[in-house]
């Protein structure tokens, strides 16, 4: 089976309304292009600048059934397109932290399922757990018309166990919104592992990254032998790439990396 996906490199910005509107150009220009599902850029709905106070960011989160997830809704069911999108989501009764949320809507607008970013970003001298407070479960892939589909956050690209657990949760391919900062080596280590990801899962991958501000962009569509089929530059950019699942089967029957696995050896399962 043949099928497109788009990766929405957008810049960041502070206005939910704005980024609708942005979201909604970018929904019709894949549609236009032949693909079946759209994927944005981590905490989409806003990014605020450098220095805003905390209780601005917290105070202007919204809930998964706010105006801004109903009005991306609105858009998945009118273009008849698969949607994943980051959010900054409120937490009832918590003044001092949101969620680093992704949603998950099919082609009828209906919300297929909801992730909290579980592995938070406190490196390099940033701690995102200072005001966002982490998931508590791993996603678990779910049915599309396209395969199944598993989906992780960001930094949880650094964590092999995360993809694994997808994949050993039959992920035919995994979606990553991202906001990857740039830095020195940042992108190379985005793009080893990206590949390390696809290629030891035998999955393809498609990370969709904010750019402009501290964001590298170059979002990337990556197959099951860790080949970069579409690869985006620093700006903003409707990244279209094709996933074949036929070549893919061919791939796991010729190198049965899971039927050769010494599980006897050692365990990874997922907690509930």
């Amino acid at each position: 089976m043949k099928w497109k996906i788009a990766m929405a490199q957008l810049s960041e910005c502070d206005d939910w309304k704005v980024n609708v509107k942005k979201a909604e150009g970018m929904i019709r220009d894949a549609k236009a292009q032949g693909a079946s599902m759209a994927v944005f850029p981590e905490c989409f709905m806003q990014v605020f600048p450098k220095g805003t106070p905390s209780d601005v960011i917290i105070e202007s989160a919204q809930s998964t059934d706010g105006p801004f997830v109903t009005e991306m809704k609105e858009l998945a069911s009118e273009y008849g397109m698969w949607l994943v999108f980051g959010m900054v989501e409120k937490i009832p009764d918590d003044d001092q932290h949101t969620k680093n949320t992704v949603i998950v809507t099919d082609d009828a607008g209906i919300v297929r399922d909801v992730y909290s970013k579980t592995h938070l970003f406190d490196s390099f001298g940033y701690k995102e757990s200072k005001h966002v407070a982490s998931g508590d479960e791993l996603f678990t892939p779910i049915d599309t018309p396209f395969g199944k589909m598993g989906l992780f956050v960001c930094f949880e690209l650094r964590f092999p166990e995360v993809a694994r657990l997808q994949a050993l949760s039959g992920a035919d391919f995994i979606v990553m919104p991202t906001a990857w900062v740039k830095g020195e080596q940042k992108s190379h280590q985005l793009h080893t592992l990206l590949e390390a990801r696809a290629m030891e899962n035998e999955v393809w991958i498609a990370c969709c990254d904010r750019c402009g501000g501290v964001s590298l962009g170059e979002s990337a569509l990556v197959s099951p032998l860790g080949n970069e089929i579409a690869l985006a530059g620093a700006d903003e950019e409707l990244l279209i790439g094709e996933i074949d699942t036929e070549p893919q089967q061919k791939i796991r029957e010729t190198l049965p990396a899971f039927k050769c696995r010494r599980a006897d050896l050692y365990t990874l399962e997922k907690t509930e």
